[in-house]
């Protein structure tokens, strides 16, 4: 089938609508920041057979994920070689693989940069990328998120039962994987529902303020009064569990907590 670049632009209006509202108020909670100084692991120190599950979800916002944190957190997650294993992409399963990435060079910009490195590290991984989300046409009403999500993690279960995929990493915004949302279910708990072993990790840039209210600051300039000491320390990972009951975005729904992810990873971009 060929599509055209307003596809492709349809797809980045749904990308960005689903990460974009992001807040935080672990910028404005001091010992919060300490503890992940002291907790927080070096990430080229990490031992990542704690994370290796059948499906990893990892939170992030469409391009603000630092490429070579991505790629180094990806080739970790891989396991062996001879087990099949899927990449899952939050773009619409009506796509495949060949027409994205002509759609991806048809579009230039930061987002199609970033994708066709994904691309291209999925190859050399010997990953199998799968589109996971609802099909999309022209004109089209944009999909509600709760549809996106819902039709994310019954793809993910679909592939898993038939055999295509033993493992896999989702790449999603955040607002999917955490409950975050008027409705009562996430990528999470429709995992968890349909008995699919998972863990979540979500990724927060130190040099972006991403909190929507004029209280918080960016990790680089309050996480540490010896800030140059703490910049040396990125990328870190930390486990959630003592942070569990904070607030990720306050100002999106006041639900979402740190202990919607099982791990965070902080990065400087």
């Amino acid at each position: 089938m060929n599509w055209s670049a307003s596809i492709i632009l349809t797809v980045f209006v749904l990308l960005v609508c689903a990460g974009g509202a992001w807040a935080s108020v672990l910028c404005d909670d001091q010992p919060a920041k300490d503890l992940a100084l002291q907790k927080g692991v070096v990430l080229s120190a990490f031992d990542w057979a704690k994370v290796r599950t059948p499906i990893v979800l990892l939170g992030d916002s469409h391009g603000e994920i630092d490429l070579d944190v991505l790629t180094t957190s990806l080739a970790q997650l891989r396991g062996p070689r001879n087990v099949k294993s899927c990449l899952y992409l939050e773009f619409p399963r009506s796509i495949n693989r060949r027409d994205l990435e002509k759609l991806l060079h048809a579009v230039p910009s930061g987002m199609s940069e970033y994708f066709l490195r994904i691309l291209a590290q999925a190859d050399d991984l010997d990953f199998k990328v799968k589109m996971v989300n609802l099909a999309v046409k022209p004109g089209q009403p944009e999909p509600r998120d709760s549809a996106q999500t819902t039709a994310m993690a019954s793809r993910i279960v679909k592939l898993m039962n038939e055999g295509v995929c033993k493992t896999g990493v989702l790449l999603a915004g955040a607002a999917h994987i955490a409950a975050d949302y008027t409705w009562n279910f996430s990528l999470r708990s429709l995992l968890r529902k349909s008995n699919v072993q998972h863990l979540a990790i979500y990724f927060v840039n130190s040099r972006i303020n991403i909190a929507a209210d004029e209280r918080s600051r960016s990790w680089a300039e309050e996480c540490s009064n010896a800030k140059e000491n703490f910049a040396y320390k990125l990328p870190l990972i930390l486990s959630t569990k003592s942070i569990s009951n904070k607030l990720l975005w306050p100002n999106y729904s006041g639900l979402a907590k740190f202990g919607d992810f099982d791990y965070l990873i902080l990065f400087e971009k």
